[in-house]
């Protein structure tokens, strides 16, 4: 991982379109001497498409860890740079309570099971995710 000591990048001229960690994007829209572009997964329709799936088949679907936290992240710095951003807010809401749900039904028709096929049962799940279920664990 990058960090403010190690991070170099090639010459940052507009309109030069460049890769680079999140924190460093963060930091110059904070100064106004960038555009976010957000993604792919952070797109409408890709938000779509993961939200269908989420609702019509019992796995989970891979999405970035932090996909929750990064996507709150840059729509609150780069909401000016954005079309839809209320209709992506109102899609990642969907998801989000959409997986919670699943999780919440999958925590109560939990059968004590191997530790090797529980991580099988949640995969792909981020992680605030199970943290705001844990309320529905019992020891």
């Amino acid at each position: 991982m990058a960090t403010p000591e190690t991070f170099t990048t090639e010459d940052l001229r507009p309109p030069k379109k460049i890769v680079v960690p999140l924190w460093v994007a963060l930091s110059l829209k904070s100064q106004r001497l960038c555009k976010i572009i957000l993604p792919d997964w952070l797109k409408i329709d890709n938000l779509e498409n993961l939200l269908f799936k989420e609702q019509n088949f019992p796995e989970f679907s891979p999405v970035p860890f932090y996909y929750f936290e990064i996507s709150q992240m840059l729509l609150r710095a780069a909401e000016d740079d954005l079309i839809e951003s209320e209709k992506i807010r109102y899609s990642l809401q969907n998801l989000k309570e959409t997986r919670e749900n699943k999780i919440r039904e999958g925590l109560l028709n939990l059968e004590p099971i191997p530790i090797k096929n529980y991580e099988d049962e949640f995969a792909n799940c981020g992680t605030v995710e199970p943290r705001e279920s844990e309320c529905f664990v019992q020891t």
